[in-house]
């Protein structure tokens, strides 16, 4: 076997291989990067890496992407790696720790992390083995229909953002997300593909800005597709009006991608729940063209407070750091970790 790192020619067999998988259950679900699986990635985050595994006879066996995000922790910037992306040829099996020893090989990074859905017990037996995983905080998925928060009456102003508030916003999620272990450091704000300045919006009253998010539209490079349904999820497929009435997010038609986006970088001047709610409320709202709308919350997050009632399906995890490099950031586990959704 070859370990090595991909190139923009191997594209097309890494989509093979991330679309030869999918989720089990009621709910057959594909998330992909249509319609590259390399460009794919560089698109999201120019500085990642992934690792393959090829066979003698150059077949991809097996891949792993670490994504470089700039964080805060202890209220200073570091550069952590999220792994995620672990695929493996069905009946040939790649060795996953091989691969990820290739790639720390090839990087600076010096801290890992990863997300592991709860009941994946084979990924927590792998890394066993070596003793390398330790959860860190619990972490819920939300997907929600944008008019599952029922309007909030609030005395602030609610606005998109212009190009002439970037600075304002950069400044606030300066001081507010650093405050914050695993917020991301934001500095400019059109340096993510697929978001701009006028994707964000603004919460303010007389003292500033209150709260700030954005909705992240990241369906040119990363997709949910349906591949088919089973029991109650086959019903509710086809009763996409019924859904929307009672305000559950519609599931996508078989073969399509699901039309979503994500809330992201919501953050308040003060962690009060109540200000975030309303600010939910509008922003959900100003995602109406969407079927629905993904964010996640770590355990004992104000965001999951807000969210609190709201009709939704979720997912639950664990998010992990994974003890390569140099040494870890002393995490505690079951700490509140603002780890932003669209970047995992």
């Amino acid at each position: 076997m070859i370990y090595r790192l991909a190139e923009p020619s191997d594209g097309l067999e890494m989509l093979k291989l991330i679309e030869s998988h999918a989720s089990s259950g009621g709910m057959n679900i594909i998330y992909t990067r249509r319609p590259d699986a390399y460009r794919s990635y560089k698109q999201e985050n120019p500085g990642s890496e992934i690792m393959l595994c090829v066979s003698d006879t150059g077949s991809l066996l097996g891949q792993v992407a670490c994504l470089p995000v700039n964080v805060y922790f202890n209220g200073k910037a570091v550069t952590i790696g999220y792994i995620n992306g672990l695929h493996q040829s069905v009946g040939k099996r790649a060795n996953i720790m091989r691969m990820l020893d290739a790639g720390d090989k090839t990087t600076p990074i010096s801290q890992y992390y990863c997300s592991v859905l709860d009941g994946n017990e084979a990924v927590y037996t792998m890394f066993a083995r070596r003793g390398i995983l330790k959860p860190i905080c619990s972490y819920t998925t939300y997907f929600i229909h944008p008019c599952a928060i029922k309007p909030v009456k609030h005395a602030f102003s609610f606005r998109r953002a212009q190009k002439e508030d970037e600075g304002r916003l950069v400044r606030f999620y300066r001081e507010f997300g650093s405050k914050h272990d695993y917020f991301p450091e934001i500095s400019d704000l059109n340096s993510y593909s697929g978001l701009s300045v006028s994707d964000f919006y603004i919460f303010e009253d007389s003292s500033g800005i209150a709260a700030a998010g954005a909705i992240w539209n990241q369906m040119e490079y990363k997709q949910y597709i349906a591949m088919g349904y089973s029991g109650f999820y086959r019903l509710a497929s086809y009763l996409g009006p019924v859904l929307e009435f009672f305000r559950y997010p519609a599931l996508p038609k078989k073969g399509e991608a699901a039309n979503f986006a994500y809330i992201s970088f919501l953050l308040t001047r003060g962690e009060n729940p109540g200000v975030l709610k309303a600010m939910l409320s509008e922003i959900a709202s100003a995602g109406s063209q969407y079927g629905f709308l993904a964010l996640g919350a770590s355990g004992g997050d104000i965001l999951g407070q807000a969210l609190k009632g709201a009709k939704s399906i979720k997912l639950k995890s664990r998010i992990c750091s994974v003890g390569y490099g140099q040494s870890n950031l002393n995490e505690t586990e079951g700490e509140i970790c603002k780890f932003e959704l669209a970047m995992l």
